[in-house]
């Protein structure tokens, strides 16, 4: 099973990576704080959109290094033309291993 990912989303903030569920718990305490002292003036119309969530990641995009500058090859000269350290390839990959069991 792939990683989970920990989020809370905040309408105001958008969407914050936490490294497990206690810190996204905390994140959405203070969360909670935040939108309890701004009541005062008024309610954000999408507070119960403030939420905490559990996700697995089951694809993401993964760069390949083609070429360096230093390589002496043609894609190296191009880098070196272009002042670039590198080319990469960019495709998405599956992350999940157990993908298309279901």
């Amino acid at each position: 099973m792939a990683d989970l990912i920990w989020l809370t989303y905040d309408p105001e903030e958008g969407f914050e990576e936490h490294r497990d569920e206690a810190e996204g718990r905390a994140a959405l305490d203070s969360l909670l704080d935040h939108h309890r002292d701004m009541a005062g003036d008024q309610v954000h119309d999408q507070v119960e959109r403030v939420a905490l969530y559990r996700c697995q990641r089951i694809a993401s995009i993964r760069q390949t290094v083609t070429a360096r500058a230093e390589d002496q090859t043609a894609d190296g000269a191009t880098c070196r033309a272009c002042g670039w350290d590198f080319m990469v390839e960019l495709d998405v990959a599956d992350d999940s291993p157990d993908r298309g069991e279901e």
